[in-house]
């Protein structure tokens, strides 16, 4: 009898334990079922109530607002500066660079006649740009393009260069939003190049053109001088026999004269050399219209006059980034030409004299890069 209670206890206590499993193994099916649930509604919730291309929307409207005032102010060419970084940016080019030294300072004799300019036409040039017109931004990857000494040139950032060309829709007068798709399609997507000057050397060309790839740019080279044989046929490469010269007005066929403010006399007689000026060659070339995104010029002395012709005074756009050789220091036109660059909007990125073919400081290389009016703002 004893022996019948001992068994009969033992088969209540595996009842129980049994009961006891059977409890806990419900309440876990019950909690995975329900985590299942509610991590079917999460997902059904996420994909029907918003969008991928609503969540898509959402981060790049967040990336664009941390990078929005540079993206805007570069019209496309910087996507990458943050804010923070740009407003640093704009605070150093408003204090520095990009201005001209108070005459006060190396001129005793001033009487307060800014109309009169034989102290700056008696000033050496090496003396003036030693004073005055520094660069005042920086880019992050700024390269020289075309190897070493005369004739490459430093391009700010040019990996940008193939992509900002889709935007240089842009750069052209109204907002964003007045631009339709249509216009946008319309805009080329190659990048164009144009190059003012070579006297028979292309290194920069070639060496963008290396350095960005083949079928990325369109690059025009124009010399008054026939230098076509330095070319490589091979490369998109064009050469074209004429010269630049201001804009005259449209009813000027005057092709053969050349600009007056040449900065030296030249071997050959300038009447047998073909002029044109920067909008009728973009007429002829069919690019009317179009945003450069290099001008290269090394005119002699022709960048004094003809610069208005691409500062907004024309039909030609101003170009996102300006290469230039500037000679001497001709009072008013280089003082007036740096203050119409930095009025339109443009930053000077580089500096450097050209001690080879100038061995007195004469000539000077600038890089300029087109940002908008609100930058300096």
């Amino acid at each position: 009898m004893h022996d019948q209670h001992r068994v009969r206890r033992r088969r209540t206590h595996e009842h129980q334990h049994q009961n006891h499993s059977a409890i806990i193994l419900n309440s876990i099916s019950w909690y995975l079922l329900l985590s299942a649930s509610f991590f079917i509604w999460g997902a059904y919730n996420s994909l029907h109530s918003s969008s991928p291309d609503n969540h898509y929307d959402t981060k790049q409207k967040q990336l664009e607002s941390r990078y929005s005032v540079a993206y805007y102010q570069s019209y496309g060419f910087f996507d990458d500066i943050s804010t923070d970084e740009w407003q640093r940016l704009r605070s150093i080019a408003k204090s520095s660079g990009m201005i001209s030294a108070p005459r006060t300072s190396f001129d005793p004799h001033y009487d307060g006649n800014d109309d009169d300019d034989t102290f700056w036409n008696a000033m050496p040039s090496n003396f003036f740009y030693g004073n005055n017109y520094d660069p005042n931004f920086s880019c992050r990857s700024e390269v020289r393009v075309g190897g070493l000494g005369d004739g490459p040139k430093y391009v700010c950032d040019p990996h940008r260069i193939p992509r900002a060309a889709t935007l240089n829709w842009r750069m052209l007068e109204g907002s964003d939003s007045e631009k339709s798709s249509n216009q946008k399609r319309a805009f080329p997507l190659n990048c164009l190049v144009y190059s003012i000057g070579c006297g028979g050397n292309v290194k920069f060309e070639v060496g963008l053109q290396e350095l960005l790839g083949t079928n990325r740019c369109e690059i025009y080279v124009f010399d008054g001088n026939d230098y076509a044989a330095t070319v490589p046929k091979h490369m998109d490469i064009h050469f074209h026999n004429w010269g630049l010269r201001r804009d005259r007005g449209p009813n000027t066929n005057d092709d053969y004269s050349p600009d007056e403010n040449m900065a030296f006399p030249l071997s050959r007689s300038l009447d047998s050399m073909k002029y044109r000026s920067l909008s009728q060659t973009m007429k002829i070339l069919g690019h009317t219209g179009e945003v450069l995104d290099i001008l290269k010029i090394d005119c002699e002395g022709c960048e004094w006059k003809s610069a208005m012709d691409w500062l907004g005074e024309s039909s030609v756009p101003p170009p996102r980034q300006v290469l230039i050789e500037v000679h001497r220091s001709p009072a008013p036109f280089a003082r007036n030409w740096f203050d119409e660059m930095k009025k339109f909007g443009y930053v000077i990125f580089h500096k450097e004299p050209n001690l080879p073919g100038c061995p007195r400081g004469d000539c000077i290389e600038y890089g300029f890069l087109k940002l908008h009016p609100d930058f300096y703002s």
